[in-house]
């Protein structure tokens, strides 16, 4: 019978015979999970910017949609939060280097949000002259345990999720969470350090393959594959079961969160302080073409 080797050998290599980064084993990927083509998104596009959908009942929507996940599930029994190991802590966060965010801004796509002051073209354009006031502005926000308010608004976009979907539906679009550069650097920047320590714990699940250096979702493909591909070769009966948590992010229990960072993952201190600050009074607001929503308080969810 045939063995997952080859297979997994071939996906790699014809990926970089064809010249192709990594992200190129998705054209592999489709041919097991099955994908929506370039031509079905152009059309999703062109069929929402014909339609006219007033950004008002498109925020209500999105936000009916989250209360409706959450009202189903109020009756849960609280999460068990299973204990860090001893001496596992994180309670602050190292001061950063201007090195490293110019590093990361020269990296950035020129692509910037609304709430950007300026086209990420031009800040990386002039980046070895604002990274000093950016070193300073997020080193006084790391230590403080305070995120800046002006980083806690993000504007959503919408959609289509599929091209036969009626576009006049709100129901009908996903929405798209935007923020600004500046808000995202930061975020990265403390998303190094609390990566580096959960991967120094041993924290993060084996198979876990989302927001993980060289994890992707073909390696997570490959994985399953390999699995099936071994019962069959024992002899044995395979399954496959998926489950897909509707707005997932946008449900999360914030109290939950923290609790599992303090209790979980040994963070605490100013460090924790900051995680919560990053959460708080955050608000967004809808954009359709020309018009915009009247903002919200975000109660549950991360960005």
């Amino acid at each position: 019978m045939q063995s997952v080797e080859p297979t997994a050998t071939f996906c790699v290599r014809s990926a970089k015979a064809s010249g192709r980064p990594r992200s190129s084993l998705s054209g592999h990927r489709h041919v097991v999970c099955g994908s929506a083509s370039t031509h079905s998104c152009d059309t999703c596009r062109r069929r929402q910017l014909l339609t006219t959908v007033d950004a008002n009942d498109l925020h209500r929507c999105f936000d009916d949609k989250i209360a409706g996940v959450r009202a189903s599930t109020a009756d849960a029994p609280p999460p068990y939060c299973v204990p860090a190991p001893y001496d596992c802590d994180l309670s602050a966060f190292r001061v950063v280097k201007t090195d490293d965010i110019v590093a990361i801004i020269r990296k950035l796509p020129n692509k910037q949000c609304a709430t950007d002051p300026m086209p990420t073209h031009l800040l990386k354009d002039n980046v070895d002259l604002l990274a000093p006031f950016l070193t300073e502005l997020y080193n006084r926000s790391l230590p403080s345990g305070v995120f800046p308010t002006l980083f806690k608004t993000a504007f959503i976009t919408r959609l289509l999720k599929k091209p036969e979907l009626d576009p006049s539906d709100g129901k009908s679009y996903r929405p798209t969470s935007n923020l600004s550069v500046l808000s995202k650097t930061l975020e990265w920047l403390v998303a190094r350090q609390l990566i580096a320590h959960l991967n120094e714990w041993k924290l993060l699940p084996e198979l876990q393959s989302a927001y993980r250096a060289n994890h992707f979702t073909e390696s997570a493909v490959l994985r399953v594959f390999s699995d099936i591909l071994r019962a069959l070769d024992r002899g044995e009966f395979a399954a496959l079961a998926l489950l897909d948590l509707s707005v997932a992010f946008d449900t999360v229990d914030r109290p939950t969160l923290i609790k599992r960072l303090e209790v979980s993952y040994g963070i605490n201190g100013t460090a924790l302080r900051w995680f919560s600050a990053y959460l708080q009074q955050r608000r967004q607001h809808v954009r359709c073409r020309r018009s915009n929503s009247t903002p919200t308080l975000l109660l549950c969810g991360v960005p």
